[in-house]
């Protein structure tokens, strides 16, 4: 495995309700995960925690922080890790 982080293509996407968000990191350290708009603004942050080495998943929900439904639209997924940036567009249709 490598010792840096890879954001995995989400599943589904365009997805409805919900999101399967996959990222790999080849050794442990400090990850933050976070949903942002199209024009850049923080919707939520899924995680921001020391994770282990290995791969990880988790599920978005379509929710803000404050546990809001978003609209539809175009998201991104912004994963900070290992020193690391990394971002994929998602799109959530209602």
């Amino acid at each position: 495995m490598p010792r840096g982080a890879n954001l995995e293509p989400n599943f589904p996407n365009p997805f409805n309700p919900r999101t399967t968000i996959r990222w790999t990191q080849g050794t442990s350290g400090h990850v933050r995960l976070t949903i942002l708009d199209a024009a850049g603004r923080a919707v939520t942050t899924l995680v921001n925690e020391e994770r282990a080495a290995g791969v990880h998943r988790l599920v978005w929900d379509g929710r803000d922080a404050r546990g809001r439904e978003v609209g539809s639209g175009v998201y991104f997924v912004r994963l900070e890790a290992l020193e690391e940036l990394r971002s994929r567009k998602i799109t959530l249709v209602k």
